[in-house]
């Protein structure tokens, strides 16, 4: 495949681009030649196709089951770099079983409960 989405800054640029593109192709008003209009059909179905193959991708990378699911269909992925690292459930659990040292409470001044009631009082 020619010229491939690398990144997601790219893949968002791109789908703004099929959002503008599908605007233009369906404005019945548009000045367009028939040339022009199956010109940027195209373009919009390419990359339609790179966002698919590049999101294809990205869900490979979280998900490696996908990979066979998407073999048997017949669908194509991009390979994709490193992926992040996800913390394992261990380290997940460790993190959220280790509370955060409390600051220890204040005491709190009890007022004589005359003090209390003097509001009513009046």
């Amino acid at each position: 495949m020619s010229k491939l989405i690398q990144n997601d800054e790219q893949y968002n640029k791109a789908l703004s681009g099929l959002v503008m593109m599908a605007v233009q192709l369906d404005d019945p008003l548009s000045s367009m030649t028939p040339e022009e209009r199956s010109k940027k059909q195209a373009v919009y179905d390419r990359t339609a196709e790179l966002v698919q193959y590049y999101r294809r991708g990205e869900l490979v990378q979280m998900f490696p089951g996908l990979r066979e699911q998407y073999r048997i269909l017949g669908l194509e992925w991009q390979e994709l770099g490193e992926p992040e690292k996800v913390p394992s459930a261990p380290e997940v659990i460790e993190s959220v079983a280790k509370p955060e040292p409390e600051e220890p409470e204040q005491p709190v001044k009890e007022l004589p409960s005359s003090k209390l009631l003097d509001w009513l009082d009046d």
